[in-house]
């Protein structure tokens, strides 16, 4: 169930406490308890992870929808803050020429740096040549 509404195990899901937890922890204040660094983590993870309204996803851990808005964004401050050194590291001109020379070398394209694969973007299908455009989930689409 966990990996289900979160997209993460568990043991990442504590991993990712340590590292942004920190940055996100709240005070109680005499007028509220704060929301406990798992209930917020796995909202937002849940929010992220399924598309769903904040609303909903708010509701299910018992946080009003205005909350989960300031939540949801704070969490992915600090996820660029904390984990995009980690995953994104800053490219030196030789790694940039490593990275581009081996997508030459394996796929006969040159000056590319990155690839994302599967990303589905439905668009207006073309006049010219539609067929091109139309995908397997059944609808016109540009990859991206």
């Amino acid at each position: 169930m966990f990996w289900k509404s979160t997209k993460l195990s568990f043991d990442t899901f504590c991993a990712l406490i340590k590292v942004v937890g920190p940055s996100l922890e709240q005070k109680n204040t005499n007028m509220r308890e704060s929301i406990p660094m798992k209930v917020i983590i796995a909202m937002t993870l849940t929010k992220l992870g399924s598309g769903n309204i904040l609303q909903m996803c708010g509701e299910v851990y018992g946080i009003a929808e205005s909350m989960a808005s300031i939540i949801v964004r704070e969490f992915c401050v600090a996820i660029k803050k904390h984990l995009k050194p980690l995953v994104i590291p800053k490219l030196t001109k030789t790694k940039i020429k490593e990275i581009t020379t081996g997508f030459e070398r394996l796929y006969e394209i040159p000056y590319i740096l990155g690839a994302i694969n599967g990303s589905h973007v439905p668009i207006i299908a073309p006049k010219v040549d539609p067929k091109s455009y139309y995908c397997w989930k059944g609808f016109y689409y540009t990859s991206w």
